[in-house]
């Protein structure tokens, strides 16, 4: 991945392979992924809708040890011609919205797109091919409203909440107060 490497990288990476076994850098750089993340990667594909150069998807529930995937399927997904941001999400250890996003238009302000969204929860930083590479967490609310029998209705309400936010075009200026009292910063994900 020497595409946007300076001559000084070139020459590094030529004074590391002196004393390191190029097998090591190939099983780096093509490292086998799991069962699960193709069964996550099928779901992501079943469950995407798309607009205006926009993508989002979710695969359900998912452990904390599997979340990683989310952005690893985020960043195959920006690789489609047509796609400028895709955005993946699931529900992680039934407690909070895990989103990774994915940007490869440089004339939107990723971060602003993102706080508009998802408040102080989220974050960018570009790699080094130029893609933004971002993401949030928001906190589920728990206790009554969680448990098993609502699993379904709470899938349904993040989905529909995470098309809104990514595939509608959004004028958010303000945080205003919200109904229970906070300013917004930490958005209500229901």
């Amino acid at each position: 991945m020497l595409i946007n490497a300076t001559e000084r990288d070139v020459i590094a990476y030529s004074k590391l392979l002196e004393f390191t076994d190029k097998e090591v850098f190939r099983t780096l750089q093509s490292y086998p992924l799991p069962q699960r993340y193709f069964e996550h990667f099928k779901d992501a594909i079943n469950n995407w809708k798309m607009k205006e150069g926009r993508l989002v998807t979710g695969i359900g529930f998912v452990s904390s040890k599997d979340a990683d995937q989310l952005a690893i399927i985020a960043d195959s997904l920006i690789r489609m011609p047509e796609i400028q941001v895709a955005v993946t999400w699931g529900i992680v250890d039934n407690s909070v919205v895990r989103i990774s996003a994915r940007c490869t238009d440089p004339s939107i302000a990723f971060q602003d797109f993102l706080a508009e969204r998802f408040g102080k929860s989220s974050g960018v930083k570009t790699s080094t091919t130029g893609i933004a590479e971002g993401g949030a967490v928001i906190k589920l609310p728990a206790g009554f409203w969680a448990g098993d029998e609502l699993k379904g209705e709470l899938i349904s309400l993040v989905k529909r909440k995470m098309d809104h936010l990514i595939l509608d075009e959004l004028h958010i200026k303000e945080q205003p107060v919200d109904a229970d009292g906070d300013s917004g910063d930490t958005p209500d994900i229901l």
